[in-house]
């Protein structure tokens, strides 16, 4: 029997699990791939080539690496390591603080960012904040509480997966929260995340993984890209 050839222009739902090959009656079989590697895709459906990398600096060790975004024109790459915080702008290196964090306290930094400063936490440090002044004056301080908090929110043993990427949504409707995972027909590729970026210009999610491996998840929920 001859091969037949089917034209294909539609990868919205990205590259599927092995689960889904013998699913051709779904509609994610309809838009998806067997293997993409180093692409990006468009809301439109197509596909375009990663940019490149190149080499920046060597840690000194293992590190979390958190964007910090000033304003468009001014953002930054926090690099968090043993009792040390290093400050990138573009390719160089702008300043480098001593930090009361260690090593085996990282994977466990929560963080988020208000305008100039970056707020951590961690269950056996003080909260922190990280301010910017100007591109070379950054300090590392302590949250100026007016009143402490004691009520314990969440019980202790509460943990995260290790294998999906989980998007929290609240419905007006059924007054409760859902949380979707949104690497459900790719798990394949999931390698148990340790750390994710946004890239807010190209709405593209970049997932790094305990290997050392990267992926990009695309969403666009108005013109049905999920991949």
């Amino acid at each position: 029997m001859s091969a037949s050839r089917a034209f294909k222009s539609n990868f919205t739902a990205g590259e599927l699990s092995p689960d889904m090959l013998g699913r051709p009656d779904t509609r994610a079989y309809a838009n998806g791939a067997g293997l993409l590697r180093n692409v990006f895709i468009q809301s439109t459906g197509g596909l375009t080539r990663r940019p490149g990398l190149r080499h920046i600096a060597t840690l000194p060790g293992p590190a979390r690496l958190i964007g910090f975004e000033f304003n468009t024109e001014q953002t930054y790459l926090l690099v968090l390591s043993h009792a040390r915080l290093q400050v990138f702008m573009g390719d160089a290196e702008v300043t480098s603080l001593a930090a009361p964090w260690t090593e085996a306290m990282l994977p466990q930094l929560a963080h988020t960012q208000s305008a100039d400063t970056l707020l951590i936490c961690h269950p056996d440090l003080a909260p922190l904040r990280i301010t910017r002044s100007s591109h070379s004056s950054w300090t590392i301080g302590n949250w100026p509480f007016t009143e402490v908090p004691t009520y314990r929110f969440a019980a202790l043993d509460i943990s995260l997966s290790g294998r999906g990427i989980y998007e929290f949504t609240y419905t007006d409707i059924q007054q409760a929260y859902q949380a979707n995972d949104l690497a459900l027909v790719a798990a394949h590729l999931m390698h148990t995340p340790i750390s994710l970026a946004y890239d807010q210009l190209r709405r593209l999610l970049h997932v790094a993984m305990e290997d050392g491996s990267l992926a990009t998840l695309t969403l666009y929920r108005t013109e049905q890209v999920l991949a």
